[in-house]
């Protein structure tokens, strides 16, 4: 973690972490549940590792946001207020593609499926200089626990990159969640990515 003061308030402190990711991951077969994908099963087929270069991710952490472990393909986590989380992953290739992602994160909320159409026409924000998608969803969150959440909320945006995706994902009670809005748009854009040759 680097802290960079800037000409602020010595109350008041910009922060910037930086992690280095491998990104020879996995290819990550789309029919692959949510546990699979990020490590919390082994019952999924071995697949071939991808080689590419490692991948740099720095951001700017909004005030209030706890920094919480990571690992596997988690690149960041933080707790937001009392109850909600927001969560960076990065995945090989597109990790399933926009339309199954967004998807799966509308059944997550207890929603209907999007169409093709409907997914192309959601609001963009710029994560890594691509226009991205930005979902808002409120209903009945069931995550990897299974435990149904009542008025819940998602922010959600997906990055695709040439080589990799970048999913960042906030869950939690709908009124925390929710009041996060502008923050999480300017944590997405403030993330930055620096390729080495390792």
């Amino acid at each position: 973690m680097a802290l960079a003061a800037c000409s602020k308030p010595a109350d008041r402190m910009e922060i910037k972490q930086l992690r280095t990711i491998d990104a020879a991951f996995r290819q990550v077969p789309e029919a692959m549940s949510s546990s699979e994908r990020f490590g919390f099963s082994t019952s999924s087929p071995a697949s071939p590792r991808r080689q590419s270069k490692s991948v740099s991710l720095s951001w700017k952490v909004p005030e209030g946001w706890e920094p919480l472990p990571t690992g596997g393909m988690r690149a960041a986590s933080f707790r937001i207020g009392t109850g909600a989380e927001c969560v960076v992953s990065l995945l090989p290739g597109t990790g399933g593609g926009l339309e199954a992602n967004i998807n799966r994160w509308r059944h997550q909320m207890g929603l209907e499926p999007l169409s093709s159409e409907a997914i192309a026409a959601l609001p963009k924000i710029h994560v890594l200089g691509v226009a991205s998608p930005y979902v808002e969803m409120s209903g009945t969150f069931t995550g990897m626990s299974g435990t149904p959440q009542p008025d819940w909320a998602l922010l959600g945006t997906i990055c695709l990159l040439p080589e990799s995706s970048i999913f960042v994902k906030l869950t939690g009670p709908a009124d925390e969640v929710l009041s996060q809005r502008e923050a999480f748009q300017t944590f997405c854009q403030s993330l930055q990515q620096l390729e080495s040759d390792q």
